[in-house]
């Protein structure tokens, strides 16, 4: 009898172990693309498409203000200067970094023991690079015994400014001979950097004239912002998908519905961007990007004293983002990243979203931006 029920037993765990290992998860792959919404300590848009073991994201961030999050927010990133779609902003926050503008991370998901999503990605913008003046070369001797040489060559059909740096060197058997003798040398392609030498003639010790000639060049330094995302999600297959992220900042969940091709919003627009108390008219074009769905290039975009050009997305929850570079007219101006979210009305055609639009640095510049098509 024990024996029949420990058999039984066995067949029931293995009956139920073999369930388990067959039993299909459900998968997110069941829908081409997924419409999602962002909230958290930042709000947006995003369309997801899930392949086999990895995805592809495409995401306008919009951080939230100070007044509205603990998180700080600002700093410039990966830009879509010449019309593409990417556009990213990096600022301080506590602990880590956010980022604002768009995006198109890429990363790997796949199921954990309890059925549940899990995957991973990054977000980074481009490196923003600062120029210093670095000196390579210094030598000190009595004067007219030292000097430098800098000459224009051609390398490979690029000109470079080529440095050479002498002293003079003396040797003596039956008779001394001073010989110049190159001491340093450094080539730079003039499109990249600058080396100069400065000479100066110093006293030393009171009386000897020492000519001290020191060699500069320029050292770039890059540097950039990547954040990291881990999350954890559920899917319902057809209906819905809930990605809860784990970030440097705190939680951010992206909650999405299989995305439908919404009514074409291509052609003309004027919108109003209204900051610190000015408003701000302006007109820009729209056109379908193709490939993703309710996606557009924003092009010919123009204010007062700027143009831009970037990516706008529509989201069937009723919601619309852009995400821009803005070039200013003035060359001495730096190039601003603006980033909106807010809902849509599919009845007037117009969007009244908020976000930000300034340089790189700490977010101060909150804007209001109503854009609405033009009749």
């Amino acid at each position: 009898m024990k024996s029949k029920i420990s058999n039984a037993w066995v067949a029931a765990l293995l009956a139920l172990g073999l369930t388990n290992i067959v039993q299909a998860q459900p998968s997110p792959t069941t829908v081409p693309w997924w419409d999602c919404t962002i909230s958290g300590p930042r709000h947006g848009l995003a369309l997801i498409s899930f392949s086999t073991n990895t995805f592809f994201m495409q995401e306008i961030i919009v951080p939230l203000p100070p007044s509205q999050s603990s998180i700080s927010t600002g700093s410039s990133g990966r830009t879509v200067g010449s019309g593409g779609r990417n556009s990213l902003g990096g600022s301080p926050s506590a602990p880590a970094f956010q980022i604002w503008g768009s995006q198109t991370p890429t990363g790997q998901w796949g199921f954990d023991n309890k059925g549940r999503i899990i995957g991973e990605f990054f977000e980074n913008t481009i490196q923003i690079c600062t120029t210093n003046t670095v000196a390579f070369f210094t030598n000190e001797a009595f004067a007219d015994s030292s000097y430098c040489l800098t000459t224009t060559n051609v390398i490979e059909g690029f000109n470079a400014l080529v440095t050479t740096c002498y002293t003079n060197q003396i040797i003596c058997g039956t008779n001394c001979v001073t010989n110049a003798v190159a001491v340093a040398s450094n080539v730079v392609f003039t499109t990249d950097t600058i080396t100069y030498c400065i000479d100066s003639t110093n006293l030393l010790g009171g009386s000897n004239l020492v000519m001290t000639t020191i060699c500069y060049s320029n050292a770039i330094t890059c540097s950039a912002i990547t954040n990291a995302f881990s999350f954890m999600g559920t899917v319902q297959p057809g209906r819905s998908l809930t990605l809860a992220c784990s970030t440097p900042f705190g939680k951010v969940t992206y909650r999405g519905v299989p995305a439908t091709q919404l009514p074409d919003i291509s052609g003309s627009w004027y919108a109003t961007k209204t900051a610190r108390g000015e408003r701000f008219v302006e007109f820009f074009q729209m056109t379908p990007m193709g490939g993703i769905p309710n996606s557009y290039n924003v092009f010919n975009g123009a204010g007062p004293g700027y143009h831009y050009e970037g990516f706008a997305m529509l989201s069937s929850s009723r919601q619309m983002g852009f995400a821009v570079a803005i070039n200013p007219e003035d060359p001495a101006q730096s190039l601003a990243i603006r980033a909106v979210s807010g809902p849509f009305s599919s009845r007037t055609i117009e969007a009244r979203t908020h976000g930000w639009d300034q340089t790189q640095g700490s977010l101060t510049n909150w804007i209001g931006f109503d854009a609405v098509k033009s009749p």
